[in-house]
């Protein structure tokens, strides 16, 4: 049986993040990669550049009006906006060169608007060690301890992340991925991992 056959579980990658457009370079016009889950606030971010300039935000309101934000950057910074948005339909920046830009919600709280993400779908495998042993984390109930194993090409998994089987069974990454070698190389990572839904 080939390494590959085993991991053979599909799962959707979920991340939390607040960002509603991810670090991208300057353009004159630029897509939102997520709109808002709730009502919101928006930051602006930007680095980078060698001259700086303005950052339009359009969207609509709680009554499906059109609302704005201007920011005007002088250096790289974060500037939070005034407006609240329901959604965002425009991006439009002027008098940049180079640099990047994000964007992200924050709630009418000043809390920074967490959503759960789909990420990537991916193939894996969870499983439970022979070894039974037991892990004991303050505030938390004693547990069996999971890992999943993974390919190479996953190496972009976060502790935190969220592994959302087809089945329903869903998954957070505890630990940090940590490389399983062979007599050559690196074959594969593994992570200790959690069911928290199933």
């Amino acid at each position: 049986m080939s390494f590959e056959s085993l991991l053979n579980q599909r799962f959707t990658v979920q991340r939390d993040t607040s960002a509603l457009l991810l670090t991208t370079s300057i353009a004159a016009s630029m897509s939102i990669t997520y709109q808002p889950s709730e009502l919101c606030h928006v930051t602006v971010s930007v680095s980078g550049s060698t001259v700086y300039g303005q950052c339009s935000i359009t969207g609509t309101d709680v009554n499906d009006g059109v609302v704005s934000d201007l920011f005007t950057f002088t250096g790289a910074d974060t500037q939070q906006g005034s407006q609240i948005f329901k959604t965002i339909t425009g991006v439009t920046t002027s008098g940049f060169t180079g640099g990047t830009l994000s964007i992200e919600g924050i709630m009418r709280t000043g809390e920074s608007l967490m959503v759960r993400r789909n990420v990537k779908s991916i193939y894996s495998r969870v499983y439970t060690p022979e070894t039974t042993f037991v892990v004991s984390v303050p505030g938390e109930q004693q547990r069996e301890i999971s890992r999943a194993m993974f390919f190479l090409t996953e190496s972009d998994l976060l502790k935190g992340d969220y592994l959302v089987e087809s089945g329903g069974a869903t998954y957070q990454i505890k630990t940090s991925l940590q490389p399983r070698r062979d007599a050559m190389s690196v074959h594969h990572y593994e992570a200790d991992v959690k069911l928290i839904e199933s």
